[in-house]
Parts: structure tokens; C-alpha cells; sequence
């Protein structure tokens, strides 16, 4: 069930993220001085990295809760 709420809440920031920075899309362009091209690449390698760190981060949520099942049932079969 936790794994499930992460990945919903990841999702949900995901959104977000997606809906502010086109919201403020125009602001930062003049703010930093860059085309709407670089603008995209940005957004992209953003996105791209916050995927990285987030299956990073699941993967070892994944590992501990399988690790931490077969703990249990070995435990619970004598061995």
C-alpha cells in the first residue's frame, strides 16, 4: 500500500510541476534571457531527472520491502 501512495504522490507532483512551469514559462524566459527552444530543453532535462532520481529512490524502497518480506518468511518458516 506504501509503494502504491508514493507512486501516486509522484505522479500528483508530477503534475504540478508540468502546470507551473508552463504557467510561468513566459516570466522565466525573460528572467533568464532564453529562447523558447532552450526553454524546452530545460523543462526536458528536468523532467528526465527528476524521473531518474525518483525510480532511484523507488527501486530502493522496492528492494528494502522485498528484503524485509523474505526476512519475515524465512523467519516464519523455522529456517
Amino acid at each position: 500500500m506504501g509503494i502504491a501512495m508514493l507512486l501516486g504522490l509522484g505522479v500528483l507532483v508530477n503534475y504540478f510541476d508540468r502546470v507551473n512551469l508552463s504557467v510561468s514559462r513566459d516570466a522565466l524566459q525573460d528572467a533568464f534571457g532564453i529562447s523558447a527552444v532552450m526553454f524546452g530543453y530545460f523543462v526536458q532535462r528536468l523532467q528526465l531527472e527528476l524521473m531518474r532520481c525518483s525510480n532511484f529512490l523507488l527501486g530502493l524502497c522496492l528492494t528494502a520491502s522485498a528484503s524485509a518480506a523474505s526476512a519475515s518468511s524465512a523467519q516464519s518458516s523455522g529456517a
